[in-house]
């Protein structure tokens, strides 16, 4: 539950961790459900040495996580930036319509006048 516990205890013990037998990490890929590093188990062999390096393993886990992390992150916004264009053109279209060009000058300008006129023309996110 104490995730700066924990990375203490794997610092303080990070010889333990860089050279587990196939048995302990099977057993901790097990536990926290990483089936991704049961499957690329050879690849975090130690240089030359015997056993497993643990720590490499969790560290590229934790690397693809952020990552993955972010490419959603960076999709979300790229798919409200979409939706937030696709409002304002509707906002354009109204304004031009009734001919209100100071108006739409200063919706270009101001984030309060826009939302006033969403509101105004009942334009939802």
């Amino acid at each position: 539950q104490d995730k700066e516990a924990l990375l203490h205890y794997c610092n303080e013990n990070a010889d333990r961790f860089h050279q587990l037998d196939d048995e302990t990490y099977d057993v901790i890929c097990t536990m926290i459900n990483a089936k991704r590093l049961l499957k690329q188990k050879e690849k975090y062999k130690g240089d030359g040495k015997e056993g497993n390096d643990m720590c490499k393993a969790l560290n590229d886990l934790m690397k693809d996580s952020r990552r993955e992390g972010w490419l959603e992150g960076e999709k979300a916004g790229r798919i409200e930036g979409e939706k937030s264009e696709a409002r304002f053109r509707r906002l354009v279209s109204c304004l031009l319509g009734q001919k209100r060009y100071s108006e739409l000058e200063e919706a270009a300008e101001s984030a309060a006048v826009r939302n006033r006129l969403y509101q105004e023309f009942h334009l939802q996110a």
